[in-house]
């Protein structure tokens, strides 16, 4: 469903809407440059579609670097959320009862949340004919994505700013991050992890700055360095090392180089 149109020096936004798995509509922009590529970001934000929409802002610029841009606002973010429940469980403007809810119905937040993902890609690779589909997560956003892209291999491409390296190290700080919560999955300690997810994406470029740990510290280099080196050796046991980009946290031109490296061919 479209439902408006801004225009902007060298590209336009589209608002749009598109049925999720239940009764919602996943309300979603679009940045279609003057000059577009074949190449399309689908840009998740735990802000929602509008965090770096801004003149200026990151989302600008993909869109005038050729990259058409679809920023969502996935289930419990944005105009979804998280709305005005808080159940007896709600710490830090997170309510824990909305998941421990999933997991009575045995299923994940963030299962739903990749579920949407693959749907919009499936619009992108379908309805719009893009050949080149990458996706970008910031912070509690990056399981969203890394599931998504273990499950759809048109994401060809992963770029996670500012994730946490793991469920294990949520399960490890007592005083973990609760902005993290809803994106674990119940149940996954023991049979897989985000390391795991992220190694099986190679040989496919990924690009990971300024991981934190459980806590969102990125002091904890120890702890941390225990989850890369599981990305690590997925790679390099299929050569493919080169491909991946871990780095501290970036910001300003430092970070856009490394985007620069990560959109190349």
């Amino acid at each position: 469903i479209f439902a408006g149109r801004i225009q902007r020096d060298g590209y336009v936004i589209e608002k749009y809407l598109i049925k999720g798995e239940g009764k919602y509509m996943i309300p979603y922009l679009l940045l279609k440059p003057e000059t577009a590529s074949v190449k399309a970001l689908i840009y998740l934000s735990p802000e929602g579609k509008t965090a770096d929409v801004a003149i200026g802002g990151q989302m600008e610029w993909f869109a005038k670097n050729g990259v058409t841009v679809l920023a969502p606002d996935m289930v419990g973010t944005g105009e979804l959320g998280p709305g005005i429940f808080h159940g007896d469980s709600y710490i830090d403007s997170v309510s824990y009862n909305l998941w421990f809810a999933s997991m009575i119905i045995g299923r994940s937040i963030v299962g739903i949340q990749a579920g949407d993902v693959v749907k919009l890609t499936n619009l992108l690779k379908n309805g719009l004919h893009f050949k080149e589909i990458y996706g970008l997560a910031k912070s509690e956003m990056a399981p969203v994505l890394l599931h998504a892209a273990a499950f759809d291999k048109d994401i060809k491409k992963v770029a996670l700013i500012h994730p946490y390296s793991s469920y294990r190290s949520i399960v490890m700080n007592y005083r973990y991050n609760p902005h993290f919560i809803q994106s674990t999955v119940p149940g996954s300690i023991g049979i897989y992890d985000l390391p795991d997810l992220a190694a099986n994406l190679s040989p496919k470029k990924i690009l990971i700055t300024g991981i934190t740990d459980g806590n969102g510290n990125t002091g904890n280099v120890t702890d941390i360095n225990k989850d890369v080196s599981v990305i690590k050796a997925g790679y390099n046991y299929k050569n493919a090392g080169s491909q991946l980009q871990i780095s501290p946290a970036l910001t300003g031109t430092k970070l856009t180089d490394a985007l620069k490296i990560w959109l190349a061919d």
